[in-house]
């Protein structure tokens, strides 16, 4: 029970200066209050800030906050990817981006890679290894020693990253 309770995360607020992950990092949110009809979320420096309108609610935020996510992980995923397959000189047929509970990719038979939204909320280094781990299924659709060596051939800390996911993946959250 004590290890259940440590891991229960409170629910988020989306208020001012409440603390959300990016790529590993907490950043408070700051609000920009402004005559905008979207709501839209940048990094600025160590912030995220919150361009809306006077009157916001909890889910507009929430919204904009999984746009921004959505954007920067398609970009970053995308990128490391391309670079993956072409250090393995493989190819795939294309890439998914959307926000699962229970698996952080994935890569089917005919080599299309899924991965998770959430992932934008770990450190890059545990991404890249999900990435590395799904792009490695294309040479390998198992969990085979044969595997393993080629993840370990690219990753030398991948059990960490792999044990880092498994500790934190309850903060992993919008």
């Amino acid at each position: 029970l004590h290890k259940i309770n440590a891991k229960k995360v409170p629910q988020k607020s989306y208020s001012p200066d409440e603390k959300h992950l990016f790529w590993g990092i907490e950043h408070p949110l700051l609000f920009s209050h402004s005559p905008i009809i979207h709501t839209e979320i940048e990094l600025v420096e160590s912030s995220l800030v919150v361009h809306t309108h006077q009157f916001w609610t909890a889910s507009e935020i929430k919204q904009a906050l999984s746009r921004f996510y959505k954007e920067h992980c398609i970009h970053y995923l995308t990128e490391k990817t391309n670079y993956y397959c072409s250090l393995l000189n493989v190819d795939y047929q294309k890439i998914t981006i959307k926000e699962v509970s229970s698996i952080w990719g994935s890569c089917t038979r005919d080599n299309k890679l899924n991965f998770n939204t959430k992932l934008v909320l770990a450190p890059k280094e545990v991404v890249d290894y999900v990435v590395l781990h799904e792009v490695s299924h294309i040479i390998e659709k198992n969990h085979s020693s044969h595997f393993w060596a080629i993840v370990a051939r690219h990753d030398k800390y991948f059990r960490e990253h792999r044990h880092w996911l498994k500790k934190n993946q309850h903060l992993l959250n919008f």
